[in-house]
């Protein structure tokens, strides 16, 4: 434990140094990348979200294969598709 809190001491003095060392452009460079991620997360959805053979396939990798693809159906999710099994 003793060892645990000492890590976590370094790595925010070594973070507290690096932010001191920053110069204006970086911290400009840092709002203007935040402020548009703000930008698209404010940007509305219009409509039902339309899943592609990609994003399916994406998913069933990222779940560990417990989604069979042509259980999906277009506007479901893949839960209600299993769960109708």
């Amino acid at each position: 434990m003793a060892l645990s809190l000492f890590y976590l001491t370094v790595c925010r003095l070594l973070g507290l140094i690096r932010s001191c060392r920053r110069d204006e452009l970086d911290k400009d460079i840092e709002l203007m990348v935040l402020c548009h991620e703000v930008g698209i997360l404010k940007r509305p959805v219009h409509g039902r979200v339309r899943y592609r053979p990609v994003d399916r396939a994406i998913h069933d990798l990222k779940s560990g294969g417990r989604g069979d693809l042509g259980e999906w159906r277009e506007g479901t999710s893949p839960s209600r598709s299993q769960d109708r099994t």
